[in-house]
């Protein structure tokens, strides 16, 4: 069974921040938009039966912050996979200092990453920890584009084959399977984790259709896809 090297998973569907480049700014989501215990519970129940080996990220297109179950779902996660990369992105504003920090890590988390949008230093207190990086905003500036077509905002850096399709995975709070992190509207979808495993839906044929798509640098001519700027177009 064919699986991707690590899987996005959208613990609560709700960012505390509108910044301009992202599409959250111009959508409102309530902070209750959560994955239910039941959902998170059979997607890694799924993933354990696949001999899922992959990273687990317990973030996609919000703040994994703001879910206050966060700590227990990584608890959980590590439980049930000792031995894979679990991982979070996080813009920090609900980070309480080194405390917190050595928290979310003894929790079972591999690494985190941090944006710092703001005072460069703010998270001068993460030093001590070699398993937190923290990216400034001139450096994720270089990163930025226009995710599918939500935002308008330019890509200094397209790609031909998108690797975020071809070897990432992408679950939201329902237990939808969806294309990718720039799906913000969840207009691609394989299925769902409440009704069989991801592997089997990472193997059905439309998701097949995609992969075979951005791996012959055609990615340009799938639904969603035809709108990112971070894929490069025929001129």
């Amino acid at each position: 069974m064919l699986l991707p090297k690590s899987l996005q998973i959208q613990t609560i569907d709700y960012c505390n921040r509108s910044c301009a480049w992202c599409p959250n700014a111009y959508r409102e989501k309530a902070q209750n938009t959560l994955m239910t215990t039941s959902t998170y519970v059979n997607l890694l129940e799924g993933l354990l039966k696949n001999k899922y080996t992959g990273g687990l990220h317990l973030y996609l297109m919000a703040e994994p912050l703001c879910d206050e179950s966060i700590l227990n779902r990584i608890k959980l996660a590590r439980d049930m996979f000792p031995n894979n990369d679990i991982f979070i992105s996080t813009n920090g504003d609900f980070l309480k200092g080194p405390g917190h920090v050595r928290e979310l890590l003894d929790a079972g988390l591999t690494w985190m990453a941090i944006s710092d949008y703001d005072t460069v230093g703010k998270f001068q207190y993460t030093a001590p920890f070699p398993q937190v990086v923290v990216s400034t905003l001139d450096i994720l500036q270089s990163t930025f584009y226009n995710r599918g077509g939500n935002v308008p905002v330019e890509c200094i850096f397209p790609t031909e084959v998108c690797g975020w399709v071809s070897g990432k995975g992408y679950v939201n709070y329902a237990g939808d399977v969806i294309l990718c992190c720039s799906d913000y509207d969840y207009s691609v979808v394989f299925g769902n984790t409440n009704d069989t495993t991801f592997g089997e839906i990472y193997n059905r044929d439309k998701y097949k259709e995609y992969r075979k798509a951005h791996a012959l640098g055609e990615g340009w001519r799938m639904p969603l896809c035809e709108n990112c700027n971070r894929i490069k177009h025929p001129c």
